[in-house]
């Protein structure tokens, strides 16, 4: 299997345009996002961003533009 060298990157999800789909959890082979069901409503958290190499694979699956990926400089 091919392997994603590990890069520094921010993960930041809009709670206003994200409509807790899930298909970014699913679509996250490294299980950096999980969804928390509060009142009946879904919500997209960053569970583990240490794990994230952004491939962007998240990004791809969200149709709402809800998911926003930046590597951080040093």
């Amino acid at each position: 299997m091919f392997r994603r060298e590990k890069r520094e990157v921010s993960l930041h999800i809009d709670g206003n345009r994200c409509d807790g789909c899930e298909k970014c959890v699913v679509r996250c082979r490294r299980n950096v996002l999980d969804a928390l069901t509060i009142n009946d409503l879904k919500y997209i958290i960053i569970k583990n961003e240490n794990n994230c190499v952004g491939c962007g694979k998240c990004l791809s699956v969200c149709y709402r533009g809800a998911i926003e990926i930046t590597e951080n400089r040093a």
